[in-house]
């Protein structure tokens, strides 16, 4: 099978396509850059860029430089500075402008992760970054130095868990952890973290399911939690306390409660990626909107946080068969 296409105008690129296809049919990543090129993160083979037409993958100008060639996310700072997580590859720093690249690792002895499954920025210039089994580092570009957050049994205002796997600086200043153990959210000028979880024997602190995927904000600052079985939660934080305002799942219409990306599309909807398909929710009244059978891709198993709207208005979601 080369290239899809059908009327609904969706088209899927794979590994096999010829010689300049995808590399690995596991994308983990996207990222566009200032000159409308896109970066994709892959499983076992590293970065590579896309022009944006069939067969015009080519190995990002680093790749051969990475330590890890598991992509998990790309993150772009204010100064155009792209930022790379990896499965064992640990933190990548890339500056395209001066050529300059910095790799943050054990085995460099600059960094103690070598899983960062998640990149944000914060309120100054400074980067926050998750990753899986050792918490969450808060990096300072300017000293080089890192300051850990993880979890203490004995403090109730520290990390909620170290599987750190999705990360959101709201509009407000608060940094949303969502993690493998519940969520935790550090208030904008808070040193601590407010923590939130599912109990056991049916009782819950105001979420219905302990693993958050991915983080997504709307215009009317409410925050949508996508979850590992429970569907989708949608909240609202009112001084510390998190309001559930809706439950989304498969019993209102989700391809599946396995949420694995929530990708705003510019026009007023929220396309929602699971491990089974695809989902379109309006993002003012929450409500559930019609998708047709080529759209919603029933089957495809697509990958957590990875999507993009480009600026020309494509969706882009990866998949462990391609995006």
């Amino acid at each position: 099978r080369k290239i899809n296409h059908d009327p609904s105008g969706i088209m899927h690129f794979h590994s096999n396509q010829g010689e300049n296809s995808i590399k690995s049919d596991e994308v983990l990543s996207f990222l566009e850059d200032n000159f409308g090129n896109f970066l994709v993160g892959l499983g076992g083979v590293g970065l590579y860029q896309f022009q944006g037409r069939p067969n015009s993958f080519q190995e990002y100008t680093i790749n051969h430089k990475l330590v890890g060639k598991s992509v998990k996310t790309i993150y772009k700072d204010n100064g155009g500075t792209l930022w790379l997580g990896s499965w064992e590859g640990g933190l990548t720093k890339y500056n395209a402008a001066n050529k300059q690249l910095e790799i943050f690792h054990p085995s460099v002895g600059n960094f103690p992760s070598q899983h960062v499954w998640a990149i944000e920025g914060s309120v100054s210039e400074n980067i926050w970054v998750g990753t899986l089994r050792d918490g969450l580092y808060l990096f300072s570009p300017a000293s080089k130095k890192f300051q850990l957050f993880n979890h203490n049994d004995k403090d109730s205002s520290s990390l909620i868990n170290n599987d750190v796997l999705s990360l959101l600086l709201d509009s407000k200043g608060n940094l949303w952890i969502g993690t493998g153990n519940g969520l935790s959210i550090r208030l904008s000028g808070a040193t601590g973290f407010e923590n939130y979880f599912r109990m056991g024997s049916g009782l819950m602190k105001n979420l219905t399911s302990n693993v958050i995927r991915c983080i997504y904000e709307d215009g009317s600052n409410r925050l949508w939690l996508g979850t590992n079985g429970s569907g989708l939660i949608i909240v609202e934080l009112k001084g510390k306390n998190l309001e559930v305002t809706k439950i989304l799942s498969v019993s209102n219409g989700l391809a599946s409660n396995v949420i694995s990306a929530l990708q705003p599309d510019g026009r007023g909807n929220v396309w929602v990626s699971t491990n089974d398909g695809l989902s379109i929710v309006d993002s003012k009244s929450i409500a559930m909107k019609e998708i047709g059978n080529n759209q919603s891709l029933k089957g495809v198993e697509f990958l957590a946080n990875s999507s993009l709207l480009t600026s020309s208005g494509r969706l882009l979601f990866g998949s462990s068969s391609g995006f």
